[in-house]
C-alpha cells in the first residue's frame, strides 16, 4: 500500500490511530484537515503614468497565509479520561495537561482532536515555527492544535528523549515494533506496551 503521509513520524502517528479506531476509542480520523487562513492577502495601490493620463494600479503587497494541521481525531466517548479530556477556558481539567493524551474540543457535532506530529529532534527549527501557528490559530478561532511527538529517542547512555513521547506516555502501535522491509523486530529501548497493556494501566 502507497504511502501517503510526509514523515515516517506522521506514518507511527497513523498506526497509533488505527489501533485506537479498531478499539472503538476513535470514529475516525481524517489527514491533512482543511488549513486555517491566518493572514489574508494584502495589495497596495500605486500609480502608473502613461502619456496622457495616470491610472491607479493595484499590486500584491504580502501573500497569504494558511497553517495546515497534521491530524484531526474525532473521538468515541468511551475514551474520555483513558486519551482525552475535554478542554476549554471555563472548566478545570480532570488532570494537570500533560498527563493525559490529548486534549479535545466538544462541539455539538463532535469530540474532536487537532494534531500537528513533529519528530523528536527540532529539526530546522520546527518547533519554534509550529508555536508561533498554534497562537495564531487559537488567537483567531480559538482552537487548541496539540503537539504530538509520536515516539522518543534513546542516547547510548539510555536517555529518552522527550520523556512525553505519545507512545513511551501509552502504548506503542504493533507495526511500529517491526523494520519496514525486512520486517524484524526493533529494539525500541523505551517502555514498550501493547494498548490492552496500557488500558488496563489505567483502569
Amino acid at each position: 500500500m502507497e504511502n501517503i503521509y510526509d514523515s515516517k513520524e506522521e506514518q507511527a502517528f497513523a498506526w497509533y490511530l488505527e489501533e485506537l479506531k479498531s478499539k472503538g476509542f476513535i470514529i475516525s480520523y481524517k489527514y491533512q484537515p482543511n488549513p486555517f487562513r491566518l493572514f489574508e492577502k494584502v495589495h497596495y495601490q500605486w500609480t502608473k503614468h502613461l502619456k496622457t493620463k495616470s491610472k491607479i494600479e493595484l499590486s500584491p503587497f504580502l501573500n497569504a497565509y494558511s497553517y495546515q494541521a497534521d491530524f484531526m481525531i474525532y473521538w468515541d466517548i468511551s475514551a474520555e479520561h483513558i486519551f482525552y479530556e475535554i478542554f476549554t477556558l471555563t472548566e478545570p481539567l480532570e488532570c494537570k495537561k500533560d498527563d493525559i493524551p490529548f486534549l479535545a474540543r466538544k462541539t455539538s457535532k463532535s469530540i474532536h482532536s487537532i494534531v500537528d506530529v513533529k519528530g523528536s529532534f527540532n529539526q530546522n527549527d520546527a518547533y519554534r515555527r509550529f508555536s508561533i501557528d498554534q497562537k495564531m490559530v487559537w488567537d483567531k478561532y480559538k482552537i487548541y492544535v496539540q503537539k504530538v511527538i509520536p515516539y522518543p529517542s534513546v542516547s547510548k547512555l539510555g536517555k529518552i528523549k522527550p520523556l512525553g513521547a505519545l507512545f513511551n506516555q501509552t502504548f506503542t502501535p504493533f507495526e511500529f515494533l517491526f523494520t519496514d522491509i525486512k520486517r524484524d523486530r526493533k529494539k525500541l529501548r523505551y517502555n514498550v506496551r501493547t494498548i490492552d497493556e496500557y488500558i488496563n494501566m489505567k483502569a
